[in-house]
């Protein structure tokens, strides 16, 4: 499946979108393509004093950490036997209809552009629960990237950028 998106909203969802019609392509064969996730089971906290709230120093970044662990839970559920598109339903579309959101969890046309990129790698895993218990499985959830109303805010491979062989470097001036 393919998705265009212009000005941070969905423009286009079609089974192929020709690149000629792209301002920039950014390849993703193989992955999930799914709508942004939404994690209504987060557990979020504040380092240090509580007093000191207002100083973001302070306090856990929950969408930095969330990109790169933020699909344990999936991954769980995925390996209890659940279909991917089953996971994936459970962190879009459902809690976007339990928060009353309905225009999250999906991607439709003329909705704002939050995607998520997967991938499901293969070995052996271990899942540890909020008590420590350990949780083994063959299957873990990989979020590739995400894009939020349109920007890439978390890509990690590099999926979005160009390749350092035709990246055209800014000569720098040294100064001492």
């Amino acid at each position: 499946m393919d998705v265009a998106i212009s000005g941070g909203k969905i423009a286009r969802v079609a089974a192929s979108i020709p690149a000629s019609a792209a301002g920039k392509v950014v390849g993703v064969d193989g992955l999930y393509v799914t709508p942004g996730l939404i994690d209504i089971h987060a557990h979020l906290y504040i380092r240090g004093n509580p007093k000191e709230l207002e100083r973001g120093e302070n306090n856990v970044q929950a969408d930095a950490f969330s990109f790169r662990s933020g699909v344990t839970t999936m991954s769980i559920i995925l390996n209890l036997g659940q279909s991917m598109d089953t996971v994936i339903r459970m962190s879009t579309v459902n809690p976007a209809k339990e928060i009353k959101c309905p225009q999250l969890g999906n991607l439709d046309v003329g909705s704002e552009a939050d995607v998520a990129i997967l991938r499901v790698d293969r070995g052996r895993y271990g899942f540890l629960d909020s008590a420590g218990a350990r949780n083994e499985g063959t299957q873990a959830i990989v979020c590739e990237m995400t894009i939020r109303k349109g920007a890439v805010v978390w890509d990690l491979n590099g999926r979005a950028s160009q390749d350092w062989k035709s990246f055209r470097y800014q000569k720098k001036a040294w100064t001492h």
